[in-house]
């Protein structure tokens, strides 16, 4: 994932696009809490949780706008890509 980030900064930079100036960090977001005080139970659960690790072939990457709004975020299709 890091590999394939480096190689979208680069192609989008050639396009004119600034670099962003922070450290590509690959993740998966599992939930977002709205209350911090009454999710603290739940994140020190997860931080202290153990999981096996879980190997799986990518085929597309699927860039997404993240759209910020009174009702949470929204995330449209930007555009889809085949890997080779």
């Amino acid at each position: 994932m890091i590999a394939l980030g480096t190689d979208i900064e680069a192609a989008v930079e050639n396009l004119g696009f600034l670099k962003d100036g922070r450290a590509f960090s690959p993740h998966l977001t599992i939930g977002r809490i709205r209350e911090p005080k009454r999710g603290r139970e739940l994140a020190d659960a997860h931080l202290h949780s153990v999981f096996d690790p879980v190997g799986f072939e990518v085929n597309w990457v699927t860039i997404y706008e993240s759209i910020l709004g009174p009702q949470g975020s929204r995330y449209d299709v930007v555009s889809r890509h085949r890997l080779q």
